[in-house]
């Protein structure tokens, strides 16, 4: 298993996930939906109103997704 590969937040997944196929910026995303190295899951939360954005940082920051662009790290005092 490879780990996680992206972390992000959409009102429509089918359409997030047809633009990160298609011409997403992200290159690295792109690149490992077009040419999988074995089989490749997806899932899903729901998630209504501000816990959202909350939710999404701290799952990048305890999945550390492998073609996630934004890194949220804690500071360390």
């Amino acid at each position: 298993m490879r780990g996680c590969l992206y972390i992000g937040r959409s009102d429509c997944i089918i359409e997030r996930f047809n633009t990160h196929y298609e011409y997403s910026h992200n290159r690295h995303l792109r690149r490992a939906l077009r040419n999988p190295v074995g089989v490749i899951q997806f899932s899903w939360l729901l998630a209504e109103g501000q816990p959202q954005k909350h939710l999404e940082q701290q799952l990048i920051r305890s999945l550390h997704p492998l073609c996630n662009d934004i890194r949220y790290v804690t500071k360390e005092a």
